[in-house]
């Protein structure tokens, strides 16, 4: 399903952002819109393996859902509360220019 292959291939990639950043201190992670095929529990477990397994990496993660741009926020405020984060609304941003 397509779940799945969601699941493996941000596997992968999060394996060799692993690999590669000890090599070239690559310190950041970009994921684009990573839950479209995901379900509730898979969000949760995909959070809590960004939170537990890159402490030290600069994460961006785009979406159009946002209530999980607000549950990823609150679960890294609540994990990092003294580091900063950056909530960017590109709909906000482009409709202000207008």
């Amino acid at each position: 399903s397509q779940w799945q292959l969601t699941s493996v291939m941000i596997s992968i990639l999060l394996s060799l952002n692993t690999v590669i950043s000890e090599k070239s201190n690559l310190n950041f992670i970009l994921i684009d819109d990573p839950i479209q095929t995901l379900d509730d529990l898979k969000e949760l477990a995909l959070v809590n393996l960004l939170r537990y397994q890159f402490p030290n990496k600069q994460i961006i993660l785009s979406t159009h859902e946002q209530e999980f741009s607000s549950f990823v926020r609150y679960k890294f405020w609540r994990l990092y509360w003294d580091k900063s984060h950056k909530n960017i609304s590109m709909k906000e941003r482009f409709l202000s220019d207008i």
